[in-house]
């Protein structure tokens, strides 16, 4: 399952900013460099997928609207390499933070979870036996 797509990031961030970001050769071609677009989107998504398999079943089969949009924050990090702006990286940390929130169930996803372990019905027997130490049993041990 793909978490997001560069249609997704075109949407979310603009066709000038993916322009920017990619067409970074010293002789530019003055369009989008879709493999690098994809190759952020796929490490952005192993990174988000590591977090959400502590919890489910991943790939997941339907992707909730607050994960792709950690991908696509995540992705366009990336994309920025060591210039990301200011607003850019506190988005990054917002998408990891929500990945860690998700990962330790503070935050739930509208999807069954995958690694709970099975529940099972245990009962458990206490039965008493007769005291050891009873006061008849230790009269005259002073």
């Amino acid at each position: 399952m793909t978490y997001a797509t560069q249609q997704d990031l075109l949407d979310a961030f603009g066709a000038s900013e993916l322009l920017n970001q990619t067409d970074i050769d010293p002789t530019p071609t003055g369009a989008i460099v879709t493999a690098r677009v994809d190759r952020a989107i796929a490490a952005a998504a192993g990174e988000v997928e590591g977090y959400l398999a502590a919890r489910y079943q991943v790939p997941l089969a339907s992707v909730p609207a607050n994960v792709k949009q950690a991908v696509c924050d995540i992705a366009r990090y990336r994309l920025y390499r060591d210039n990301a702006p200011e607003l850019v990286v506190e988005n990054y940390k917002a998408a990891i933070r929500l990945c860690r929130d998700i990962s330790t169930g503070a935050v739930r996803l509208p999807l069954p979870t995958g690694n709970e372990p099975e529940r099972t019905e245990s009962l458990v027997d206490f039965a008493g036996g007769q005291h050891v130490f009873a006061r008849e049993s230790l009269r005259g041990c002073e």
